[in-house]
């Protein structure tokens, strides 16, 4: 654990500075008009004056900006020190952690969110097993993985195979494997959603490949990039 500990905070600490670079600080409008699912689904919950929100793998901070700018009393939890004081500079509650083991009381947060952060580690269920433990009963838990079955399994293999995938450790979830997950670890998915594959700079035309055949895929019930995922905490553990 401490040695994939290391390795983890070691590629996020090196992905910190470039997610500086592309990540711009969200306005109150951008937040508000925003086609991010996670983004669309904080917007509609009511009385978030009153609600503490967790970031768990909150990165430099987007979604703990974003959240503090609608209203939440937001806290991000990330394993990259080099992410925590990003964050940090840029004004946020972040903190340095293990999701797999997280720094907080039993139901100590209204809301829950993980944005592209439980696919980054081998024991998923551990750290969804641990948003419950500190997710209050009935509280939103919204959250995205990488599909499975998506053509942009073709571009992240040739990335790997070439040396120039910056992401680290990541694996990807059927649907129907990823809600059962959920259920194991006290969930109940309310909503599913699906996004097509993003534009990629380092191989622009493979990808516009990808995505006009990944767009038919999508209208047979397959392909996309991301499944989002709202959920409540259902019970304790």
């Amino acid at each position: 654990m401490n040695l994939m500990k290391e390795k983890l905070a070691e590629t996020w600490d090196k992905h910190a500075q470039y997610s500086e670079i592309l990540q711009s600080v969200p306005t109150k409008k951008e937040v508000l008009e925003s086609d991010d699912f996670i983004f669309q689904w904080l917007n509609k919950i009511k009385d978030k004056k009153k609600m503490k929100l967790l970031d768990a793998g909150c990165g430099i901070g987007q979604y703990v900006t974003g959240a503090r700018l609608i209203g939440f009393n937001p806290k991000g939890l990330d394993i990259s020190p080099e992410s925590v004081k990003i964050g940090k500079e840029r004004g946020e509650d972040i903190i340095c952690g293990d999701i797999r083991k997280m720094p907080f009381k039993d139901n100590e947060f209204d809301v829950v969110i993980a944005g592209g952060s439980m696919e980054h580690f081998p024991e998923t269920l551990k750290g969804l097993k641990e948003a419950n433990r500190v997710l209050k009963l009935n509280g939103p838990f919204l959250l995205n993985v990488p599909y499975k079955y998506t053509l942009y399994i073709i571009g992240k293999k040739i990335q790997q195979i070439m040396g120039i995938w910056e992401s680290g450790y990541e694996k990807s979830f059927s649907e129907r494997e990823f809600r059962k997950k959920l259920n194991e670890a006290g969930f109940r998915v309310l909503e599913v959603k699906k996004t097509r594959i993003g534009d990629g700079s380092k191989f622009p035309k493979l990808v516009r490949v990808l995505q006009m055949v990944d767009g038919v895929m999508l209208k047979l019930g397959f392909g996309g990039h991301h499944i989002w995922l709202r959920c409540i905490k259902e019970r304790d553990l």
